[in-house]
C-alpha cells in the first residue's frame, strides 16, 4: 500500500509544516493510541526534544465494525495519520509498527524506533484459565487470521469468533472480565448490537498493548512464540515525520537519536522485509519474530581451539499457516551482524548500514524459503489488500 499525497509539492508541504518551537503529534483517539503516543511524546521531551502537544486524528477504521481484512487491512489506521503529516496538520505520528504498510510513504521517514515491548500474544480468559484449561468448544475471540490459524493448530476444538474494537472493548467480551476488572467500552469504535458483554470464554491480544494500558494483569497466559508466533513488528512503535524534519529541528533529531534502539530497528527491518517480499496482506496468516542473538565461535578444523571470537547474528523465525491451522510452512534463518555497539544508555549507537542491509536480506531470504516450501500454495498471501481503483 503506497501512501502518496497528490496536489502539493514537497517544498510547499515542508514550508507549511516546518517544525517550530513546539511539535504537534497526531494520534488516533483510542485509549491505546493515546497512551502510547503520550508515552513517546514525554520520552522525546525527556530526551531534550521540543515540547510536544497531542492532536487527535480520526481515521477510517475508527467507528467502523467491519472486519479489518474487509476495510483494507490495518494500514487503514496509518493512512489518515500519514496524510495529516504530509498536509502539515501535525508534525509527528506514532504508529504501532505492525499497523504500517510494508511500503514506505513518499515524503515521510521513520525517525525513531524505541526499544520494543513484549512481542508475544496473550490469552485473556475467564476464571484465570490457560489455553490448555479452556473447556472443549470454548469461544475465543480474535480479529487476526494469524492468531485464529495458530489457535486452531493448538486446539482444533475451539470456536474462533471474529472480533473488532479497542482493547477494553475486546476484554469486555470475556465472561466476568468487566465486573471483576472495571474494564468498559472504549470509543471511538462504534458499538454493535451483536457484541454482547461476556459472550466469550477468552480473547487473544498483544501483550505489549495490555502492558501499555496498565492491563497486563488481564493476561491469564502469555503465549510462547513456539506455538503462537507474533505478527511482524508486533510490540514495536515507530515515530514518523516528514522527510528532513530532523534537519529542520535539530533538537528533535537529537532526541530521536537518543530514543532509537538498534536491536529493535534490525528486528523490525527483517520482519517487514519478509512481509514485503511475500507481498503479504493483512489477512495472511503470517507470523514472524526476529531477535539479535549471540553466536559461538566456529570450532577450528581438527578441534584445535576456535576460528575466532564469538559474534552476533539476527535470527528470524517465520511461518505461514492454512486458515484452519492444519498445515503450516515454517523456517528459521540467520544473518551475521557486525560487532556489538558499545553500551549506550542515553545516545545509543544506531544500527549500521551493513547490519540494516543484512536484516533486509534476511527477510527476503526467509520469504524465499517459505515460498519454496509451498507457502504460496497454502494460503492467499495477498488476502485483505484493498482493491486498486483506476
Amino acid at each position: 500500500m503506497h501512501d502518496r499525497h497528490r496536489g502539493r509539492g514537497d517544498g510547499e508541504r515542508r514550508a507549511r509544516g516546518r517544525p517550530g518551537p513546539g511539535l504537534r503529534l497526531g494520534t488516533r483517539g483510542s485509549r491505546l493510541a493515546l497512551t502510547q503516543s503520550e508515552q513517546v511524546a514525554r520520552a522525546l521531551e525527556g530526551a531534550g526534544g521540543p515540547p510536544v502537544s497531542m492532536v487527535t486524528v480520526r481515521t477510517r477504521g475508527d467507528g467502523n465494525r467491519t472486519p479489518l481484512r474487509d476495510l483494507g487491512g490495518v494500514g487503514v489506521f496509518a493512512a489518515r495519520l500519514r496524510l495529516a503529516l504530509l498536509d502539515g496538520e501535525v508534525d509527528l505520528a506514532v504508529h504501532s509498527c505492525k499497523d504500517l504498510p510494508s511500503a514506505p510513504a513518499e515524503g515521510l521517514e521513520i525517525i525513531c524506533m524505541p526499544a520494543r515491548e513484549d512481542a508475544r500474544d496473550a490469552l485473556c480468559a475467564r476464571d484465570g484459565l490457560s489455553l490448555e484449561e479452556l473447556p472443549h468448544g470454548a469461544r475465543v475471540g480474535t480479529g487476526s487470521p494469524r492468531r485464529a490459524a495458530q489457535l486452531l493448530a493448538l486446539r482444533g476444538d475451539l470456536e474462533v469468533v471474529d472480533l473488532r474494537g479497542n482493547v477494553p472493548t475486546r476484554l469486555a467480551r470475556v465472561r466476568g472480565m468487566t465486573g471483576a476488572l472495571g474494564v468498559g467500552r472504549d470509543e471511538p469504535v462504534a458499538p454493535a448490537v451483536r457484541d454482547a458483554e461476556g459472550d466469550l470464554d477468552a480473547v487473544v491480544l498483544a501483550m505489549a498493548g495490555l502492558e501499555r494500558l496498565g492491563l497486563g494483569h488481564c493476561a491469564t497466559q502469555v503465549l510462547d512464540p513456539g506455538g503462537m508466533l507474533p505478527a511482524p513488528a508486533q510490540g514495536a512503535l515507530a515515530l514518523e515525520a516528514r522527510a528532513g524534519a530532523r534537519q529542520d529541528c535539530p533538537a528533535l533529531g537529537h532526541a530521536a537519536a537518543r530514543l532509537e534502539d538498534a536491536a529493535t530497528r534490525l528486528a523490525v527491518t527483517a520482519e517487514r522485509a519478509l512481509m514485503a517480499s511475500l507481498g503479504a496482506g493483512c489477512a495472511a496468516p503470517l507470523g514472524a519474530w526476529a531477535r539479535v542473538v549471540e553466536v559461538d565461535a566456529e570450532p577450528a578444523p581438527g578441534g584445535a581451539g576456535s576460528t575466532g571470537a564469538a559474534g552476533r547474528a539476527l535470527e528470524l523465525r517465520a511461518l505461514v499457516c492454512a486458515p484452519d491451522g492444519r498445515r503450516r510452512v515454517a523456517c528459521t534463518e540467520r544473518a551475521a551482524l557486525g560487532p556489538a555497539c558499545p553500551p549506550g544508555g542515553a545516545g545509543t549507537v544506531p544500527a549500521s548500514g551493513p547490519d540494516l542491509a543484512a536484516a533486509q536480506e534476511l527477510g527476503a531470504r526467509a520469504a524465499a524459503a517459505l515460498l519454496e516450501d509451498g507457502a504460496g500454495r497454502l494460503v492467499d498471501l495477498r488476502a485483505g489488500r484493498p482493491e486498486r481503483r483506476g
